[in-house]
């Protein structure tokens, strides 16, 4: 090797310890800082996207992908789940769907189109999945991406709104949905996202 090949491979070695140090020293500074500010963006709460907690289902009738009809006041009581077939975490929650077992009632499924519901095995799985007519229930909840959930309580009120990746969260969203609905309106407090 050369002697000025030499030399570069020193020039960038040397470069590549001072930028490390560089870094290591901002590092230093700006780590505690992050620290401090966990807690307080720990506390911040942003809203999802999508219908919010108080707000009434809007109205709306479909058929579920056996036919069956379905409005919006069959959803009382019910978690609306929007999955897509393209989605890794819809997925992972529509094969574990059986792990639910009576609870399975609870939930209902949104989906775009049917062979979504073919794709996530749902057909003849026994949850009620609803065809969501290409966008138009999408749009009415006011949902962009998938996995989406909304907790509807006994009157009709959304009680939460947030993003399961598991069916343990799917299981979490189902027991705030039954002790939320178990308790008074009046004595409610305002939802907070379980999953985002």
């Amino acid at each position: 090797m050369s002697l000025l090949w030499q030399a570069l491979v020193i020039a960038l070695w040397v470069t590549v310890l001072l930028v490390g140090v560089a870094l290591l020293g901002i590092a230093r500074y700006v780590l505690p800082l992050l620290r401090q500010i966990a807690p307080v963006m720990a506390q911040l709460q942003v809203d999802p996207p999508g219908l919010q907690a108080t707000s009434q289902v809007p109205a709306f009738e479909v058929a579920d992908i056996e036919g069956r009809r379905f409005d919006s006041d069959d959803l009382r009581g019910r978690v609306l789940l929007f999955l897509s077939g393209g989605c890794a975490p819809c997925r992972v929650i529509a094969s574990q769907l059986s792990s639910l077992r009576e609870e399975v009632s609870k939930v209902v499924i949104a989906v775009a189109r049917r062979t979504d519901a073919e794709r996530l095995e749902l057909v003849g799985s026994g949850v009620r999945v609803l065809d969501g007519q290409g966008d138009m229930l999408s749009d009415l909840f006011a949902t962009t991406s998938t996995p989406h959930a909304f907790g509807v309580a006994s009157d009709g009120t959304i009680l939460f709104n947030g993003f399961p990746n598991t069916i343990g969260e799917v299981v979490q969203m189902l027991e705030e949905l039954r002790s939320r609905d178990a308790s008074p309106a009046e004595d409610r407090e305002p939802a907070i996202p379980i999953a985002t």
